[in-house]
């Protein structure tokens, strides 16, 4: 009985760690990153779609938290419903279906690929974990304007705007209701 109760245990425990990294890197567009010191390290956080051919629900799963819009070419009625009840945000306004023309109207930056083509970590990495460098770098700090298009690897990229929203984020609680200091 005590070993039933430590494998339930540990799934809960699995299940929440999980849920958690997926609401934080909804919120944050990355993964939780830190300096040697263990101090977070906040990245750039774009808005960003993703609109993804020959998709499928492992890719939507995969790929889901790490865009503020995703467009799939398949029916994720059921995905976002299951989702809804694990987070704070609305699924309904997450996830959608394929090639929608608001998808390149609402957001600032659309990438475009083939689900077929992501094939390796690297490329899965690329598109998640290295994203906000990504676009940095192609700005470099610079204003160059907006409605840049490229391709890196398997992605084809509009970039409307540079716009950043990590600031967005940060909720101070501890402001203080008076003025003085």
């Amino acid at each position: 009985m005590l070993v039933f109760l430590r494998l339930v245990l540990m799934y809960f425990v699995g299940a929440f760690m999980e849920n958690s990294t997926r609401e934080f890197i909804r919120k944050w567009g990355t993964n939780i990153i830190t300096n040697e010191v263990l101090h977070p390290v906040i990245k750039h956080k774009y808005n960003v779609a993703f609109v993804i051919k020959n998709s499928n629900k492992k890719l939507l799963k995969l790929l889901e938290p790490w865009a503020d819009y995703i467009s799939v070419d398949f029916d994720a009625e059921d995905y976002v419903i299951k989702e809804n009840k694990k987070t704070l945000y609305n699924m309904y306004n997450r996830v959608g279906s394929w090639n929608n023309d608001d998808t390149i109207k609402n957001h600032n930056i659309v990438i475009k690929f083939d689900g077929s083509q992501l094939k390796t970590q690297e490329q899965f990495n690329q598109i998640t974990i290295g994203l906000s460098d990504i676009i940095t770098s192609v700005s470099d700090g610079e204003d160059i304007g907006n409605g840049v298009e490229f391709e890196w690897d398997i992605f084809h990229m509009l970039v409307k705007s540079f716009k950043t929203y990590e600031m967005n984020n940060v909720v101070n609680k501890l402001k203080r209701e008076d003025n003085n200091e």
